[in-house]
């Protein structure tokens, strides 16, 4: 039997060979490859993918959220001719600088994961992608997982993040509709307790023994241990502070979600040590927000009122509405510990705000000058900011 051909155009035959090269050549790449773990250390100097040369990448993810401006810009150059079928190129996956992986594994921490996601694409757009066979999407797209060995402080961290952010639910939803407080220092208190410390204690003696602990500043911070809230004299919200609150904020507005109506009341207390304060000077680029400008607040707004010098006037803390401008005002230094006290409360309330936003949300901060609460040797919760939440939430069908 001889088979014959008979009227094969130009653009037939052309097509024909096309499919069947890209057939030969693998066009379709595996839907999703995972590679072997590796240092979160090793993305300072970068880590290299061998992938073939149609592929670029389109986006670096850690869970839901994208962190490919971390990253060194990726250099891509179309394949032309053969080499869109056969060439291979590697791709060096480098953050910007190394202090862009303390931000990364933050984000990889409040993400509950330690995997980074990478997301590759042939954007040519070749006729052939209009021929049957070749039109699904998946064949000119691929991901790469690449697990990352977390330390065991990274693995706790996680852990925080994640019972912080169901405690915050738990205890909002018990609530209902009742103006009862939630205070961010009982919650804290329930998780090392409950959680963290057990956690802890299970681990295996090398963990237990890993040196990362010995600069752990968020387990500081949960234990209240050496006033881990803010260093002698300053109003930066650190790493650690910014990713509590993140999470408090996440797990707010995930309660948030699917309510007819949802009103929120937060309060914040700024306190300090007892270390005598002089002259230092209010800057934006101090309080460890970096897009504070674009916030539309201003140190310039701080006031205070119900405190001199460096303690209370009163029983109570004198709490402002954050808008309030009839109170004292702090500009352009801070003199002493009622003052200092006052633009820690601001800054962390415009932290919140940032996460949070204003819809349905009040916000009012007050200054406890230097916290008289402990003993003087106990620096436990001297140089922090307590935060009361108080939740009046009704479901959609209410």
């Amino acid at each position: 039997m001889r088979l014959e051909v008979k009227d094969i155009s130009h653009k037939t035959a052309r097509t024909l060979l096309i499919v069947l090269m890209l057939s030969l050549a693998g066009c379709a790449p595996a839907p999703s490859t995972t590679t072997d773990p590796v240092s979160p250390e090793q993305l300072k100097v970068g880590l290299r993918l061998s992938e073939r040369a149609r592929m670029k990448v389109v986006d670096i993810r850690a869970g839901d959220e994208s962190v490919m401006s971390h990253f060194q810009e990726i250099e891509y150059t179309d394949p032309t001719g053969l080499k869109y079928f056969y060439a291979k190129h590697e791709l060096a996956l480098s953050l910007k600088s190394p202090e862009y992986l303390a931000v990364l594994l933050k984000t990889l921490n409040a993400q509950h994961t330690d995997r980074l996601t990478v997301l590759l694409r042939d954007d040519q757009t070749g006729h052939w992608r209009r021929r049957p066979g070749l039109r699904s999407q998946d064949r000119y797209s691929k991901t790469v997982y690449i697990p990352l060995r977390m330390s065991t402080c990274d693995d706790v961290t996680r852990l925080i993040y994640k019972e912080l952010n169901l405690i915050i639910r738990q205890q909002a939803e018990s609530q209902g509709t009742t103006d009862k407080r939630i205070s961010l220092d009982e919650a804290f208190d329930l998780l090392l307790h409950d959680k963290i410390e057990p956690y802890i204690k299970s681990l295996d003696q090398r963990k237990q023994a890993d040196p990362c602990f010995a600069s752990f500043e968020l387990y500081k911070l949960i234990k209240r241990e050496k006033a881990a809230g803010f260093a002698t004299g300053e109003y930066r919200i650190n790493e650690g502070l910014q990713g509590l609150l993140g999470e408090v904020a996440k797990a707010l507005l995930d309660l948030r979600r699917g309510k007819k109506r949802f009103d929120l009341r937060v309060e914040v207390l700024g306190r300090t040590d007892d270390d005598r304060v002089k002259g230092i000077a209010l800057r934006s680029d101090r309080t460890g927000i970096e897009d504070w400008d674009a916030l539309g607040s201003s140190l310039e707004q701080v006031h205070y009122g119900g405190c001199r010098g460096d303690n209370l006037s009163g029983i109570r803390p004198l709490y402002l509405d954050f808008a309030s401008r009839e109170a004292t005002k702090v500009w352009p230094r801070v003199d002493d510990n009622c003052e200092l006290g006052a633009v820690r409360a601001y800054v962390a309330v415009v932290y919140l705000t940032k996460r949070l936003g204003s819809d349905h949300v009040s916000y009012s901060y007050a200054t406890g000058g230097v916290n008289s609460d402990k003993d003087e040797s106990d620096d436990k919760m001297k140089r922090m900011v307590e935060i009361d939440l108080t939740i009046r939430a009704l479901s959609a069908g209410d």
